[in-house]
């Protein structure tokens, strides 16, 4: 069974609530849930189904949605919600996506909906495929933080949208910044659990944005996992900035990093770092520190780093 998407239009925006229809082939309509704390109305005792009567907390309603449901979230006031998707407990490839006013999706990155990540646990952790996007991430000062986990649970080897993982998850559409100071290693913004039988597929990092230097801290890594496989991923779009490593995959196989900028690395131990694998892509990115097959931009072989960009001073030579 496939799900189709129906978008219609409303004065230019895409995905506005009440004017998408969901259909899944076999399954029926399953209608939106709405979440939004500040409502007068706001309750996780209904079913939130309407934008006048929200749940009042994202995991009430990540407990309630089926799969393929669409999760909307607004409001003023920062979430301060620790989110898990369990499986076997909760619903496969949900969205979960910040829409300010009515459902109205701000462009760019942000929506204006603040998610605050709170201190010693992930924001949000996932071993099911999920789509996360259009907020503000706040980072607490937490040393150890984690901001997004992605769990292969099951150990399943190499196929596609196994059971037990999060393959095909999407995180998009956020900007990333501090809410207070001390975010550092080993805290990662993204962190794929690591085991050597754990094995990762169709990931989507797109349209991020992590600034982390305006309020003093060092920043946390980008993307790490430190043992396994991850395959077909695709990072786009995004911009990075003061943290301490940025991308550190153990192994990565047909992977795309893609119109990326990657700058004012701290740490500068890694920025990009393919401790194995073969046949990805580095392409069209700015590439800021230091880039050099010794540096801090390190390639498995059999890799494809051409048409890259390189700041004044550093070393443009594919790495090898």
């Amino acid at each position: 069974m496939f799900p189709v998407t129906f978008l219609e239009k409303n004065h230019g925006q895409l995905g506005v609530p009440g004017t998408s229809r969901e259909a899944f082939i076999g399954l029926g309509v399953n209608p939106p849930l709405f979440v939004n704390k500040d409502h007068p109305n706001a309750s996780d005792t209904g079913n939130g189904q309407t934008p006048d009567r929200p749940f009042e907390t994202i995991q009430e309603a990540i407990d309630q949605a089926v799969d393929y449901q669409t999760i909307w979230v607004d409001g003023e006031t920062p979430y301060t919600e620790t989110l898990a998707l369990v499986y076997g407990t909760h619903a496969s490839h949900i969205k979960i996506i910040g829409a300010r006013g009515n459902g109205h999706i701000t462009r760019g990155m942000g929506a204006e909906v603040q998610l605050q990540a709170p201190a010693g646990a992930p924001l949000l952790s996932s071993q099911v495929p999920v789509s996360f996007g259009n907020f503000d991430l706040l980072l607490a000062a937490d040393p150890d933080g984690i901001l997004i986990e992605l769990d292969d649970v099951l150990d399943g080897g190499i196929p596609i949208f196994k059971p037990g993982s999060a393959d095909g998850s999407q995180i998009f559409g956020c900007k990333i910044s501090q809410y207070a100071t001390g975010y550092e290693s080993p805290g990662a913004l993204f962190l794929l659990v690591g085991g050597a039988n754990k094995n990762y597929n169709d990931l989507v990092f797109s349209n991020l944005c992590y600034w982390a230097g305006d309020l003093g801290g060092p920043g946390g890594d980008v993307l790490t996992q430190s043992a396994g496989r991850t395959t077909a991923m695709l990072m786009t779009g995004c911009d990075f900035n003061a943290y301490n490593d940025g991308v550190n995959l153990a192994n990565a196989n047909q992977c795309q990093i893609r119109d990326c900028m990657f700058g004012n690395a701290l740490n500068n131990l890694y920025n990009i770092r393919f401790a194995a694998g073969e046949l990805n892509i580095v392409t069209k990115n700015t590439l800021c520190g230091v880039y050099s097959i010794a540096g801090g931009y390190v390639s498995s072989g059999f890799d494809n780093w051409n048409g890259n960009f390189a700041s004044v001073g550093v070393t443009a030579a594919t790495p090898a």
